[in-house]
């Protein structure tokens, strides 16, 4: 009898504990971020570049500590697109819309439904390890 008393005392005071917390205050988990990020696209101001796509930017420094941005250029169309030469700003997804990290020229070529990866250097103000991660980037191509 005294045990069913200590432990339905013991069962009150838990409960009675988590009741009085109060809830922490709502973080932005990982998931809304991504998710936030995914709904923010750049649109593509050349009309000639607009089967293009640029995605999954990685930020590198070489030996000199000169900025590049590794990224796979998408080809959407059934057209082959030939040799392409394009510049790119490349931008953050801000929790206030996008701003601008730096720009870079590339070319390659891409054929019907193509994916290539492409190496270019990155133009940009800031050091590499102060550039927003990956899934934070997004790029328009700007012009030739």
């Amino acid at each position: 009898m005294f045990a069913l008393v200590f432990i339905v005392i013991g069962l009150t005071l838990i409960v009675a504990r988590q009741a009085r917390r109060s809830a922490p205050a709502p973080v932005e988990s990982k998931a809304a971020q991504l998710d936030h990020a995914a709904a923010v696209s750049v649109t593509q101001t050349d009309p000639e570049f607009k089967d293009v796509e640029l995605l999954g930017f990685r930020l590198t420094e070489d030996e000199k500590q000169k900025a590049f941005v590794r990224f796979v250029a998408v080809n959407h169309s059934g057209a082959d697109l030939g040799e392409i030469g394009a510049k790119a700003e490349l931008q953050a997804i801000t929790p206030h819309g996008m701003s601008p990290v730096g720009t870079f020229a590339f070319r390659t070529s891409l054929g019907p439904w193509e994916s290539k990866d492409v190496k270019a250097p990155l133009e940009t103000a800031l050091r590499v390890y102060e550039l927003p991660d990956w899934q934070f980037l997004r790029a328009g191509i700007t012009g030739h």
